[in-house]
């Protein structure tokens, strides 16, 4: 190869440096630069070009005059006197200069454009200055002027100032967390070098934006609160007119189902608050497989479980084998991570070519005889009770699910007839065709002939008869079947209903727990309760006389020697001049005088010799596992006693909390529904016996509360059914709520006092001359006879001692206040009786809800209505699902096993470590051990605190409360029991 140049041919090695001075080089300035041009390429600026001197016959030493090329950006904001600094723009010309001192000024409009130092590029030939401010009158035709040495250069239509403006923006509210899109319309947005957004002090990332529109993506802002949305066009600012209003982050109370199959597509529900100012929820697994939710209300979120890839999925229907996910929900900006979910197998259903899972397929076709349809299959039940999930088509048509098992699933068509139509299975996103189905028509061919008779006609008749009994006896069993259904869907929608609202209630509750705590009982009136809780007297101090303290001082001596006391104790366990309630006093009052004197090692080590004793005669007597079952003597006391002392603290620390949720739970359910003043029955019971017999329609009242130290009102809901007696006693819980129940004045105490306006004041009460009276009997007053409505004011006075209004005995027209009649008399004290008193001074002569038979003049008792307990099931089971999650977790609280942070206390531990000694010992079996353990703490300490959390806690336990604590106790005595339960249909 060869290199020529002209004429001449380089044929030998050289370093050579090839140019051309045209290149890179427009214009004069770039050509006479030393930078640019350096002066051994010997280029020099040739009439209109950047040539080599060789070539050029009328080189010029100095260059001529700027000349602009170009302006960034092409517009400017007006100023409306927010910025501190203006717009920054770049002019680009030909011939600016070789620096930037040969620049003189930039003026735009005859207003100086300030040069920024250091921004002169020689290689594009450019500078920046910072534009001056200029209004809409002053800058209606810009031009550029650049004043160099070399002279003047001007050029208009290159630079426009404009004015931005904000007309609105979408939406209005977003979350503090951030990750709300702003839409903000307007008129040329596109204004300046570059633009961003500020809601507040946070900034909002611009992810689109046109001349008209600007889209943007909020940050987290620092607090709460109206903020403006603010749009920067370089260093010029425009404001809207309305706020931004940022909301605090949603709250999730309540998160329901924690299952979905494979597939995904199952609903999970999701209750809290402030979903309103939520644009998009999404629900994530593994970090990046994600589903979008649907906000149907303020408070509740649906979303559907994402599918789970199938290297994940569990082989089997194990529960121990389901994946655990960790799933979040996104709110915008705001992540929750919800407790682990559990991802399960997906159901198997045999389609109708599987010939061996079904009985009459022809040619893949289902012959059904019966609008009945019967799928078979596995593990059909893996993610729970999901009937609500499962969607059955035929021919397009729904299949109203009626059962559904592990192994198959029975629905019902809608259609009266069919044939060869196709039935798929739908659950969240799995999805299966299983083939076509049809309906048997039986056609009866009757051969005419003398031949057959009579005998065909019978054989025809006894076969209608049999075929039609039989399909009455389908259809009855499709009408329980679906009876059933609704009976069970009716339940769960209950209950459902009642658990989001009862976690919203006690949302508030769990609050001021942290804030206030509990009103926990203390040690000395704790000990007293549980030791002396059957009995009305207690042990007081009283100061003796001399002669008395030396016979108390020497005794007390005498207790403290260990072969007296044992001996002591043994004497007045085999006397039979003591009586158990005697025997169980100086128990307790032994166990007192221990602590006082500070001597609890001593009497632990008095109770291990009492009990061994006690096990080796029970066990010489053949009776074992009745060694603690008892409580009759002064050894199971002692044991009793000391174990609730030893269990305070442990209490406090791991089972208050939950046992207090628990009590509220209850509390709050059951005042959510009719209960009655004089039997004390509800309309939430977990007990038959004690179920509100009568339906009681109601609703749901909100009172505004006269607070009478300051004068605030609090607002508190009541029942339209309650008496005057209950809805004080819901209004003392609202005003002292976590407040020592022994702190607060008794209802009987206080009056309540209707305020309405000008109309004056009414004292209510239970029993007026205006009760509804039926036979002998007198209805007590509620707020529905007094007509009270949402919105009324009540206030909590000391108790009157002469009502101040007589009421009209007429009350059919009664519509608020302004019906009254007033007389100017007053109320017989007398007449006025409470519901807690009108068991002891009238007996059974006023009723609430339900009016009991009395008897007639013969004696005997009036005839009433059969009531059928089972049909009152639904709503006791409805109470225990509602209340269930607080009782497990109590149940958990105490069974838990131990770990880091939680253990036995260390005596509790040393006495099991005993009585597995004595086992060893008399070489009795593992389950009479068990049993001891179960005796000693399970049914003789955790039942008595679980039936009384008022030994623990200052706080009421109403007769329904009590009711629903010993269904619960006696659940976690079976729980703990070591023998198998066996249930009967009675």
């Amino acid at each position: 190869m060869q290199v020529q140049w002209s004429s001449n041919v380089i044929d030998q090695e050289y370093e050579l440096d090839l140019y051309k001075c045209s290149v890179n080089r427009p214009d004069c300035s770039r050509c006479m630069s030393k930078v640019i041009t350096p002066s051994m390429y010997e280029c020099v600026w040739c009439d209109t070009s950047c040539a080599y001197t060789g070539t050029c016959n009328n080189a010029v030493d100095v260059c001529g005059p700027p000349e602009i090329r170009n302006i960034i950006p092409p517009t400017i904001a007006f100023d409306v006197g927010m910025a501190t600094t203006h717009d920054i723009i770049k002019v680009s010309a030909y011939n600016l200069g070789l620096n930037e001192s040969n620049v003189l000024s930039i003026n735009v409009n005859d207003k100086p454009c300030d040069i920024i130092s250091g921004s002169f590029n020689l290689y594009d030939q450019s500078i920046m200055c910072e534009a001056p401010k200029c209004t809409i009158d002053e800058c209606t035709d810009v031009g550029v002027v650049i004043i160099s040495e070399a002279g003047n250069s001007t050029i208009s239509n290159k630079l426009s100032y404009q004015n931005p403006e904000i007309t609105n923006f979408t939406p209005e509210l977003g979350i503090q967390a951030g990750g709300t899109t702003v839409n903000i319309n307007g008129k040329l947005l596109g204004t300046g070098s570059h633009r961003s957004v500020k809601i507040g002090e946070a900034d909002c990332i611009i992810t689109s934006e046109t001349d008209t529109t600007i889209i943007c993506s909020t940050t987290e802002s620092a607090s709460e609160g109206r903020a403006n949305v603010t749009v920067y066009f370089g260093n010029t600012t425009r404001k809207s007119s309305k706020m931004f209003n940022i909301t605090a982050n949603p709250m999730v109370s309540l998160g329901l189902s924690k299952k979905s199959i494979c597939s995904g597509g199952l609903e999970v529900t999701i209750v809290g608050e402030n979903f309103d100012a939520v644009q998009d929820v999404t629900m994530v697994i593994l970090q990046n497989i994600t589903e979008n939710c649907t906000i149907e209300q303020n408070v509740v979120v649906v979303c559907k479980t994402p599918r789970l890839p199938s290297r994940h999925c569990p082989t089997s229907c194990d529960e121990d084998e389901a994946f655990n996910a960790d799933m979040q929900v996104f709110f915008d900006g705001y992540v929750y991570n919800m407790s682990t979910f559990k991802y399960v197998l997906d159901p198997i259903y045999f389609t109708f070519d599987e010939s061996e899972h079904y009985d009459d397929v022809n040619d893949g076709t289902l012959q059904l005889l019966s609008n009945t349809l019967s799928l078979k299959g596995k593990n059909l039940k893996c993610a729970g009770n999901v009937e609500k999930e499962v969607e059955v088509k035929v021919g397009g048509e729904i299949c109203k699910v009626v059962s559904l098992t592990e192994i198959m699933l029975s629905c019902t068509i809608i259609q009266s007839s069919f044939s060869n139509e196709l039935a798929t299975v739908t659950q969240g996103n799995y999805y299966v065709e299983l083939g076509k189905v049809s309906l048997k028509t039986t056609e009866i061919w009757i051969e005419l002939g003398a031949c057959l008779g009579t005998l065909v006609v019978l054989v025809v008749i006894v076969i209608c008869v049999l075929k039609k009994r039989e399909n009455k006896a389908k259809e009855g069993h499709k009408k329980v079947l679906l009876e059933m259904d609704n009976m069970v869907e009716a339940v769960q929608s209950q209950a459902h209903e009642a658990i989001a609202e009862m976690a919203l209630n006690l949302d508030d509750l769990e609050q001021d727990l942290d804030g206030h705590g509990m009103p926990f009982r203390g040690p000395k009136e704790y000990a007293m309760i549980m030791m002396f809780s059957a009995y009305d007297a207690r042990p007081t101090e009283f100061d003796a006389n001399e002669h008395i303290g030396d016979g108390l001082t020497e005794f007390s001596r005498l207790l403290m020697n260990r072969d007296f006391l044992l001996t002591f104790v043994e004497v007045i366990n085999n006397s039979n001049k003591f009586s158990v309630r005697e025997k169980s006093n100086f128990a307790s009052l032994l166990a007192i005088e221990m602590v006082v004197e500070d001597k609890l090692n001593y009497l632990t080590s008095i109770l291990e010799a009492l009990v061994r004793r006690h096990i080796e005669h029970m066990v010489t007597e053949r009776k074992a596992k009745q060694v603690l079952r008892r409580n009759e003597g002064v050894t199971e006391k002692l044991l009793s006693n000391w174990v609730c002392l030893c269990m305070y603290s442990h209490l406090q620390e791991h089972n208050a909390r939950p046992l207090y949720l628990m009590y509220q739970a209850i509390r709050c359910y059951v005042n959510k529904g009719a209960v009655d003043a004089i039997t004390h029955h509800s309309q939430h019971s977990l007990s038959l016996n004690t179920l509100l017999s009568v339906k009681s329609l109601y609703e749901e009242i909100t009172l505004e509360v006269i607070n009478s130290e300051d004068g605030s009102t609090l607002r508190v809901k009541v029942l339209s059914c309650d008496t005057i007696n209950q809805a004080k006693e819901k209004i003392l819980d609202a005003l002292f709520k976590n407040k020592p129940y022994s702190k607060r004045r008794p209802a009987r105490d206080v009056d309540l006092d209707w305020q309405h306006g000008a109309a004056g004041h009414l004292v209510l009460r239970d029993l007026d001359n205006t009760s509804k009276v039926n036979g002998n009997k007198k209805q007590l007053n509620t707020l529905e006879h007094f007509k009270i409505k949402s919105g009324y004011r009540i206030a909590l006075v000391p108790k009157q001692k002469e009502a101040n209004v007589r009421i009209s005995q007429d009350i059919s027209g009664l519509n608020g206040l302004e019906n009254l009649a007033f007389n100017g008399g007053a109320f017989d004290p007398e007449s006025v009786i409470y519901a807690d008193e009108i068991d002891l001074e009238l007996g059974s002569a006023v009723y609430h809800l339900v009016d009991e038979p009395e008897e007639n003049a013969g004696g005997k008792v009036k005839q009433k209505k059969r009531k059928i307990d089972e049909l009152s099931f639904p709503r006791v089971l409805s109470t225990k699902q509602t209340i269930l999650e607080y009782v497990q977790t109590m149940f958990q609280s105490i069974l838990q096993p131990a770990s880091d942070s939680h253990s036995l206390p260390l005596a509790i531990q040393y006495m099991f470590d005993l009585l597995d000694r004595e086992q060893r010992k008399h070489k009795v079996g593992q389950d009479v051990l068990k049993a001891w353990k179960n005796q000693s703490l399970c049914e003789r300490f955790w039942v008595t605190v679980i039936n009384n959390p008022e030994n623990l806690f200052d706080i009421p336990k109403t007769h329904q409360v009590k009711d629903a604590l010993s269904v619960i106790s006696n659940a976690f005595t079976d729980s703990c029991s070591t023998n198998q339960l066996h249930y009967s249909k009675v």
